[in-house]
C-alpha cells in the first residue's frame, strides 16, 4: 500500500496529470492532493474555491472513488504550508 501526496502548484489544475496519478493507483493505495496556491488576498475564499474545483474534477473522472481522496490547500508564501500537508498525510510518496 502506498500513500501518495500529489502536489499541484498554481491556480490552474493540471487535470490530466492528476487523473493519471489517480487512475494508476491500486485499490489499496491512498491519494491526497495538496493545492499549493500563490499567496492570495483572500486565502479563505481561494482555499474553498480550490477545494471545490479539485473535488468536482475528481468526482467527474473517478465517481465515488473521489470521496476517498483528501484535498489540502496551502500557499506559496507560507513556508510551512506544504510541510504541514506532508505532516498531516504522512505520505510514502510525494509527487510534484
Amino acid at each position: 500500500m502506498q500513500r501518495v501526496l500529489f502536489v499541484l502548484r498554481g491556480d490552474e489544475v493540471d487535470a490530466e496529470a492528476l487523473l493519471e496519478v489517480a487512475r494508476d493507483l491500486s485499490d489499496s493505495d491512498e491519494l491526497a492532493v495538496c493545492r499549493l496556491l500563490p499567496a492570495a488576498t483572500d486565502a479563505f475564499v481561494e482555499g474553498i474555491r480550490a477545494q471545490r474545483e479539485t473535488t468536482t474534477l475528481l468526482r467527474r473522472a473517478l465517481g465515488p472513488r473521489a470521496e476517498r481522496i483528501a484535498i489540502f490547500v496551502a500557499y506559496e508564501g507560507d513556508a510551512a504550508g506544504l510541510a504541514e500537508c506532508v505532516e498531516a498525510w504522512s505520505p510514502t510518496i510525494v509527487r510534484p
